[in-house]
């Protein structure tokens, strides 16, 4: 059942404020919601996800192209964007031992059997891939060399869709969207609706 008590001058300040929900200060109203509610969301996700990674919310950040677009106007849409491939192991404090190098990608620091840091080529872990084969120019002309490659972790737009950073997604928009949609629609209305 649905009761309705007007006291006072109540029928002019509910006309007012259907005159509101009928105009552009409703979609304001809707934007700022919007707004608040994805700043609130990108925080605890870029949190999760770098406590998922390994690394400090500045470098996912940063190294993961985390960059959003605010709600406006006739756009009632906040999007949170990653780009980016997959992060170098350099970025995970790697250390050289006799075996391997230890890093930490997703947490726990773990040995990487044969990987070695290149100092020639700004730190990066490598290891070695394929066949050994002879030089064929250059300076090493004759001697045998073994080819190698970067070793890579996790990447951030991956990793941002999965485990605790969708959670944290899922979970942060749904408790804080309806809280300040009724705020800012109380506010547009000046308190008639809320």
């Amino acid at each position: 059942m649905f009761t309705v008590k007007i006291v006072g001058d109540g029928i002019a300040r509910l006309e007012a404020a259907m005159d509101v929900v009928a105009s552009d200060k409703m979609k304001k109203a809707y934007s700022r919601a919007l707004n608040d509610t994805g700043k609130a969301t990108r925080k605890k996700t870029v949190a999760a996800v770098a406590k998922q990674v390994g690394l400090t919310q500045k470098v996912v950040s940063k190294r993961g192209g985390i960059a959003t677009q605010i709600a406006y106007g006739n756009r009632l849409s906040y999007v949170i964007r990653a780009n980016g491939g997959y992060l170098l192991l350099k970025d995970f404090k790697p250390t050289q031992f006799k075996k391997g190098v230890k890093a930490s990608p997703w947490g726990p620091r773990r040995l990487f059997d044969g990987a070695f840091i290149n100092k020639g080529v700004y730190g990066n872990v490598m290891h070695r891939s394929g066949k050994a084969r002879p030089m064929k120019s250059g300076r090493y002309k004759g001697q045998v060399r073994e080819p190698i490659e970067n070793m890579y972790g996790p990447a951030i737009p991956r990793e941002i869709v999965q485990g605790a950073a969708k959670i944290a997604f899922e979970t942060t928009s749904a408790e804080v969207l309806p809280k300040r949609l009724a705020h800012h629609i109380k506010r547009a209305t000046k308190g008639v609706v809320s």
